[in-house]
């Protein structure tokens, strides 16, 4: 099974990055790219794409938000969010958005690959490599961890 990504981002050399990563893997397809919410599902429809990329924070607007908005058009949608600072209030958005993955864009390739093809298989189940970490984070914050 191949899966057809599309890289949602509004910086350029990002997905030109990501398009040089997938080109090394033959079971991913690069199949779309833009900056764009409405050329993204354009993209989507046209191709039949299983996973999307996005960013978190795209452009001025809500990369998490714009997110659900196309999981409700396709909602067998694979969503991995790629953000630009380790953020736990917008990992938590993602989780709570019923989204594919969180990951930093400082991650690995390998981590951002493993994501794409997490999302390809279980678009419906959240994995983040920050996720422990995180909950780790809010459990002290409010006072659950024991002393």
């Amino acid at each position: 099974m191949t899966i057809r990504l599309v890289a949602v981002d509004e910086h350029v050399l990002l997905r030109l990055g990501l398009a040089r990563v997938v080109a090394t893997c033959q079971d991913i397809e690069l199949v779309g790219e833009t900056s764009d919410l409405v050329e993204a599902a354009a993209i989507i429809g046209k191709t039949g794409a299983g996973v999307i990329t996005i960013d978190a924070t795209l452009g001025s607007g809500d990369g998490i938000a714009g997110a659900v908005r196309l999981r409700e058009g396709f909602p067998d949608l694979g969503v991995v969010v790629l953000s630009p600072v380790e953020d736990d209030a917008l990992l938590y958005r993602a989780l709570d958005a019923n989204l594919s993955a969180y990951l930093t864009k400082a991650s690995q390739a390998s981590a951002v690959l493993a994501a794409i093809r997490h999302a390809a298989v279980a678009p419906q189940s959240f994995t983040s490599p920050g996720l422990s970490a995180a909950l780790d984070r809010r459990r002290g914050q409010h006072g659950l961890l024991s002393q």
